[in-house]
């Protein structure tokens, strides 16, 4: 569990007890378990965990045929959605 890595070896005790106390959950309603049980347990390893995340953020081009080239980008989501909201914008111009 890769949320577990900015934890000392007691928290992330105490999170693998909480996350596997619900290991029964479907797995959409179990994707956010080790994330809020990290929260609870050690709120300054979340916000390092995010910290990390967000010195990680990148944009990528892939070239694609005919002319066309795929954008890949990983950033904090208030970010994300307004570069995808203004490329929303621009695809939907008339004159294009």
């Amino acid at each position: 569990m890769e949320q577990l890595t900015p934890l000392d070896a007691a928290a992330a005790a105490e999170v693998e007890r909480q996350v596997l106390g619900r290991a029964k959950l479907r797995p959409r309603r179990a994707w956010g378990v080790p994330g809020r049980a990290v929260l609870a347990v050690d709120p300054a390893a979340a916000e390092r965990r995010r910290e990390d995340a967000v010195r990680e953020r990148s944009v990528r081009l892939y070239p694609q045929r005919d002319g066309m080239t795929g954008l890949y980008a990983l950033l904090p989501a208030p970010e994300a959605i307004r570069a995808y909201q203004a490329l929303t914008r621009h695809r939907e111009r008339p004159d294009r």
